[in-house]
């Protein structure tokens, strides 16, 4: 993972997702149960304005900073040309005395790219002052940027009316904010004179943002042209980055036939430079939609104020179009306009939402939607008008009026209160006539079901029935309820057993939900099955039917089957939706199995959510926030916005909230054909439901999808061509395990689809060990500097682990020649080291990378003496460094650290591997110092649930993260050596699950590489480089090898038996898991160029490819595939052994240790090794040794064993230490 490589080209309609878009003669998007329609655009608008644009507002799910003024001004202190403030009810008030008069806070510490938003409510009485546009400026500096000014400022217009008002803004549109840890504050008020009134009731410093769905239905066309160019140098202008923001690009891209070279990755892009931010950096290139090879003429346009905030607020000095160069002979850039025009004012209207997840009769509903000028001038007057259902009375009028509206993002909000009368689902309609706008939404009315009923059914059996109102399908551990009202099925209710009592833990209704393009637009259809039948065989299956019918004539047959299997899975219901028509029409959305969570119990409060591979919340956070990723990241694929996933974006097809005791979820196969043909189902998920705006979480499958490569889910185009006759299918499970660890779904998962099995190999293992040694002898090996490369021609740093696979692949190899090379290859690698670095140089103590400080290199090279003191200075140097309660903190290395997590804030994934590396040195020589300091930072480490914080050189620490999961792992696997303490394997085998989200569980026919590969983070680097849907296969692959070591630390604790791994002890499917991330793994490798036997550092599944310039040597991939077992014969270990014996002995060995024991007399231990070979052994815990023999013959005792080829020698303290070489299986004896 290396920043900034591999840019991907991002169209800009892609990257501002909404859930499904229709194309055509209007445009309709699906949002939740309902949709929105725009009339059709300008002749001239692009394509991608059609339809469903996104925008932000700031809705936060946290507070960083606030203050109420009940009894004093919270630190806030008078600077300048304010009147004393005197505080009291909630207010700070004070009257303006002189110029700049402003409010100073000096003790302050806000984390910049969390603490992102200011609100204030506040109240400006001008009495006779003078007002010019008045505005509240904040003022700030950093730890990172010291010092007051004007670089460092917010402004916020205020009204100054008498009025109170609420104002707000990201702040982080100072990029330095967004940098920084600010420690100082200021609030300036300008344009206000003397003797006006100051009154702040709430100001308040919030975290995160998640977004809100606002739907363009202006189209990008503007007048006036700011900047006309053609492609070449950049162009000197000065643009005002907010009015001149609109890009018009018409171009064409030739490509000859057939080509003379390929072009594979055509890219174009406008950079920037500001008044404010100067200089071309790769910060500053908005990346444009490359227009398909077709030699005709397209038109690309972008808001590039939405783009970039940098452009947005400021002034553009310098402009230009970049285009790579193609290749000789093949396609051309064909340029026909380039311009810049100003932007005019711009509607964006919310999707009309309800505030209830379920209505009964006489039940109070709000409806609630917004129309904002996110233009750059002001707006004219509109009218909006709602329809409601005729069982729904409203209590007022259902017309409004929208003002005219001023520019840069002012909103009306429309909002209406109404009652529900009825006990059937139908729909609302918003209608903004003047721009053409169009949005319908569900009103969820339902039946209330029959209490009696329900309580008459408490056994435990499994069984379907009908009684009263409601239909029961029910089990020890979970219950369906259905609710009938006098035209159908309207609701179920999803319950678990919690105790001896039933607790409903969510919700459904309508069952389902169509959207058809009828001949009038868009129309939502509610499907209330009107008939059940019930199946009592193998399974018990309640069936529902209904039928709807569209305007243009077409019936929809639905059917809607739950089931319960006996003996399987009882904490989970089987769900089938279907629906057929009987004529040929054009379906926009067909909701499949949907759930919302909490609806009627827990409600939109969780302690835990999971979609894998997208979502991991906790607690407050809210699902699509920014935590970890910038808003529309310029590079990658994926966003913050992931309401509606792409399906490569989700690792495992599950949905789960924890909350109460119970993780409720809904889960699928992705690969199921729907209709014969396509597959992979749309997801929607929201935590909590702030798509709706409802008190409730929102889990739902829909149809249909596309899967093509790259396959847009959220924009497929044109809506589905239904046929006659041909049924769509979408099946799932809704399940409800009493638990309150949210990985449980993950386990349920398992449980109904399996542990998936490794891809099928593209070579065999033992191909891989030729490739593995031959790639160290060729393409990794530097001839010139005698060492291999880590990564292929970035230089070398004699790392030692590279060595160590070579020589074991080829040794499991039966090429004799290619054995022979490897043997000379590594003595100049070792001369080398030695020479270069000096004897301790194979130590690789100066090589403590994400691979891990392993302490093995001198076991297999030499030069264990001098590795020693190499280890304790390390183990020194990361006890003085930690924390008081166990972890180690954020330490600055970057500029940017600063904007990745708070300085020294103690950090999970680099504390698993601190301690993990103690924990080895421990077991190693037996220091009691290093044992308790490692033990602690295990115990800070096993208070966390979610992995974090491994890659902190470009990660925000919050990120969830695969490789804190695998340092986890081996933290714990130390730790159980160690102690024997139950308590590790069991945190260890949680960290084995956290591992899970993060790897494939599926296949795609064009992707072999897909199952278990390994994403990295759900996140961004420095926010802004998404990881989404680019598997790094390299931390799977060390997760693979700490997964190994577990296996072994649980098989065989004490290191005193055959090497062997017991996957049993692990999990269920572990060993498949550790062999699957090795197999995909190979699927990335490269057969043949400069490369060969190397992988990328991460693959790009959106187009199939991988990163480019960045490959990396194949000792990740040896490692694990050593310990699996390459040859077929059972694996070996790879890491250094230690036999664990009574009186604190122990011997450490690059061997396998296959048996040791422990006399008064003597320590003897049998070793596995190559024949032939020699290595280091170590003995520490002896009090004396009198002499070693190895196979019955005695070593001399010398003073140095890297001079000799078999020896021993006792250090001071009593360490033994023993050169030795070996038979297949050798025996060393150490006398007391």
């Amino acid at each position: 993972m290396v920043p900034g490589t591999d840019h991907q080209v991002l169209d800009a309609t892609m990257r501002r997702r909404s859930f499904l878009t229709l194309a055509g003669a209007s445009a309709v998007a699906v949002a939740g149960s309902g949709y929105v329609q725009t009339l059709p655009a300008a002749a001239d608008t692009h394509d991608g304005a059609l339809g469903s644009w996104t925008s932000e507002r700031i809705i936060t799910s946290g507070t960083a900073r606030s203050w109420t003024f009940d009894d004093d001004a919270g630190g806030w202190l008078v600077e300048n040309g304010f009147a004393p403030v005197q505080t009291g009810d909630g207010v700070l008030r004070t009257t303006v005395t002189g110029s700049d008069p402003t409010l100073a806070l000096d003790e302050i510490e806000l984390h910049g790219p969390h603490a992102r938003y200011i609100r204030v409510r506040m109240r400006v009485r001008p009495e006779d002052a003078e007002v010019s546009d008045p505005k509240l400026v904040v003022v700030f500096a950093t730890r990172e940027s010291e010092g007051l000014d004007e670089l460092k400022t917010v402004a916020l217009p205020v009204t100054a009316d008498g009025e109170l008002h609420e104002y707000q803004s990201d702040l982080t549109l100072n990029p330095l904010w967004r940098a920084g840890n600010v420690n100082q504050l200021r609030l300036r008020l300008d344009g206000v004179g003397e003797g006006a009134q100051v009154e702040i009731e709430e100001l308040r410093f919030e975290l995160q943002i998640y977004s809100d769905a606002h739907w363009f239905v202006e189209p990008l066309t503007e007048g006036e042209t700011a900047l006309e160019w053609r492609a070449g140098p950049p162009v000197r202008t000065e643009l005002d980055g907010m009015h001149d923001r609109i890009l018009r690009v018409r171009v064409r891209l030739t490509q000859p036939a057939p080509p003379a070279e390929p072009w594979p990755d055509p890219r174009l892009g406008l950079a920037f430079e500001t008044a404010e931010s100067p200089g071309f950096n790769g910060s500053k290139i908005i990346w444009l939609h490359v227009p398909p090879f077709d030699g005709e003429y397209h038109d690309i346009v972008v808001d590039l104020g939405a783009e970039h905030g940098l452009w947005r607020n400021g002034t553009v000095t310098r402009v230009q179009l970049r285009a790579t160069t193609p290749p000789v002979g093949s396609s051309a850039w064909d340029f026909e306009t380039v311009r810049i025009e100003r932007m005019g004012s711009r509607l964006a209207v919310r999707a009309l939402t309800l505030d209830a997840g379920a209505l009964h009769q006489g039940d109070t509903l709000t409806l609630n939607s917004a129309v904002v000028n996110v233009g750059a001038q002001a707006s004219t007057e509109l009218g909006a008008n709602l329809t409601l259902p005729a069982d729904v009375t409203p209590s007022g009028e259902t017309t409004r009026t929208v003002p005219p509206l001023q520019p840069f993002a002012e909103a009306h909000p429309l909002t209406w209160e109404a009652e529900a009368g009825g006990e059937t689902p139908d729909v609302a309609t918003l209608d903004v006539p003047d721009i053409g706008f169009r949005s319908g939404a569900v009103v969820p009315m339902a039946a209330l079901p029959d209490s009696a009923a329900i309580d008459a059914w408490r056994g435990s059996r499994v069984f379907a029935h009908e009684d009263g109102n409601v239909v029961v399908l029910s089990n020890a551990a979970v219950q369906a309820i259905f609710v009938r009202s006098a035209r159908g099925f309207t609701q179920l209710l999803f319950r678990a057993r919690v105790g001896d009592t039933w607790q409903q833990v969510a919700t459904s209704q309508p069952l389902s939900t169509l959207v058809v393009a009828g001949p009038g637009g868009a129309e939502v259809l509610p499907v209330v099955p009107d008939s059940v039948q019930f199946d009592v065989g193998s399974e018990r299956v309640a069936s529902f039917t209904g039928s709807v019918t569209d305007s243009g004539g077409t019936t929809w047959d639905v059917n809607l089957a739950f089931s319960l299997r006996v003996g399987r899975a009882t904490d989970a219901l089987e769900v089938t939706y279907q629906v057929t028509p009987d004529s040929d029409a054009e379906l926009v959305s067909f909701q499949g199995p949907s759930l919302t969570a909490g609806e009627g119990s827990f409600g939109g409060s969780k302690s835990a959510a999971l979609v894998p591979g997208v979502e991991w919340l906790i607690d407050d956070e809210h699902s699509s926030n920014t935590l970890d990723i910038f808003p529309r990241p310029p590079i990658g694929w994926g966003s913050d916005l992931r309401v509606v996933p792409h399906p490569l974006n989700v690792t495992i097809p599950l949905m789960a909230v924890a909350a109460d005791g119970v993780v409720v979820g809904v889960q699928w196969d992705t690969t199921q054909e729907w209709d014969g043909e396509h597959r992979y189902p749309s997801a929607m998920f929201a935590s909590p439901n702030w798509v709706a705006g409802q008190d409730n979480h929102v889990m739902a499958l829909s149809l249909p999808t596309n899967d093509d490569l790259p396959p847009l889910a959220a924009h497929p185009g044109a809506p589905y061509a239904a046929t006659a006759g041909r049924t769509l299918t979408a099946t799932a499970h809704y399940t409800a395990t009493v638990s309150d660890d949210v990985l449980s779904a993950v386990d349920t998962w398992h449980r109904l689809y399996g542990v998936p099995e490794p891809a099928e190999k593209p070579f065999s293992f033992t191909d891989e060990l030729a490739l593995i040694r031959d790639s160290y002898l060729t393409s990794y090996w530097v001839e010139a500097s005698e060492d291999f490369h880590g990564v292929h021609g970035r230089g070398t740093n004699y790392n030692v682990l590279p060595a160590i696979a070579l020589l074991v692949a080829s040794h499991l190899s039966d090429d004799e020649e290619a054995r022979a090379l490897a043997l000379e290859c590594l003595d100049r690698y070792r001369r080398r080291v030695v020479a270069e670095k000096g004897p301790q140089g194979l130590s690789n103590a100066d090589n403590v990378n994400v691979a891990g400080w392993m302490h093995t290199g001198a076991f297999y090279f030499g030069h264990l003496e001098e590795a020693l003191p190499e280890w304790a200075q390390l183990a020194a140097n990361l006890i003085d460094t930690q924390q008081d309660g166990g972890s180690w903190g954020f330490t600055q290395r970057n500029w940017h650290d600063p904007m990745l997590g708070p300085l020294d804030s103690p950090i999970l994934g680099r504390s698993a591997r601190n301690a993990a590396h103690l924990l080895r040195y421990a077991r190693l020589v037996g220091d009691a110092e290093a044992e308790d300091a490692g033990l602690r930072g295990v115990e800070f480490v096993n208070r966390a649930q979610v992995p974090r914080a491994a890659q902190g050189w470009e990660v925000p620490l919050h990120a969830p993260d695969v490789l804190a999961a695998a340092y986890g792992v081996l933290a714990c696997s130390e730790a159980y050596r160690l102690t024997g303490d139950e308590a590790y394997a069991d945190r260890g085998r949680h960290w084995v699950r956290a591992a899970l989200p993060f790897l494939y569980h599926w296949q795609h026919p064009d992707l072999p590489l897909l199952t278990y590969a390994s994403q990295a983070v759900m996140g961004g680097s420095r926010y802004r480089n998404s990881w989404f849907m680019r598997p790094v296969q390299w931390n799977g692959l060390i997760h693979a090898h700490h997964l190994a070591e577990f296996a072994d630390a649980l098989t065989d604790p004490r290191g005193v038996e055959p090497f062997r791994l017991d996957w049993d002890l692990v999990g269920e499917g572990a060993g498949r898991v550790a062999e699957g991330l090795v197999v995909s793994a190979m699927h990335q490798q490269h057969l043949e160029g400069a490369a060969r036997g190397g992988y990328p550092d991460n693959w790009y599944l959106i187009g199939n490819k991988p990163s480019r310039n960045l490959n990396l040597g194949s000792v990740r991939i040896a490692n694990p595939l050593f310990m699996v077992g390459a040859t077929g014969g059972g694996g070996r270990p790879i890491d250094a052994q230690t036999a664990l014996l009574d009186d604190g002995v122990r011997v450490s060995t690059a061997a396998d240790v296959r048996s040791a024991t422990l006399t008064e007399q003597s320590l003897t231990a049998e070793l596995g090794f190559f024949a032939g070979l020699t290595s280091q052994l170590l003995v520490t815990g002896l009090d004396a040794a009198s002499g070693v023999s190895v196979d019955g013959t005695a070593l001399a005792e010398v003073a140095s064993l890297d001079e000799v080829d078999e020896g021993w020698k006792q250090l001071a303290d009593g360490t033994v230490l023993v050169a030795l070489r070996h038979q297949e299986v050798s025996t060393v004896v150490v006398q007391r």
